[in-house]
């Protein structure tokens, strides 16, 4: 795991994590990526700055839960939507994730 795929995960459709569990596993195996591939002395840095973005992850989760959780309620409720509406033409458009993202503001700055 690296965080170029982590932001295209978050920023680019179709958005891949559909629950703050997914984000943070793939933040735990950057970690373990970090731990595994950086052990000399000069690239301890590596993890440590690793370590450090999990706890930011983690903090900020816990900070933002109630909209988080509100956010995965609307996804899990668009993915039961359309798996009942398969093979029919919807009336209405979905939501789009762009208001769903809305409800969580990404800690992660706009690719540019």
């Amino acid at each position: 795991m690296y965080l170029n795929l982590m932001r295209i995960r978050c920023t680019q459709p179709p958005y891949y994590y559909k629950s703050s569990d997914m984000f943070l596993s793939d933040m735990k195996l950057m970690v373990e990526n970090a731990e595994k591939f950086n052990t000399t002395a000069e690239t301890q840095w590596v993890i440590q700055h690793a370590q450090l973005m999990l706890r930011v992850a983690e903090n900020k989760v816990d900070e933002l839960k109630p909209q988080i959780l509100e956010a995965e309620e609307l996804v899990r409720k668009e993915e039961v939507s359309s798996t009942k509406d398969e093979g029919s033409i919807k009336s209405s458009p979905k939501t789009s994730p762009k208001t769903k993202a809305e409800l969580v503001p990404s800690p992660l700055p706009s690719p540019e």
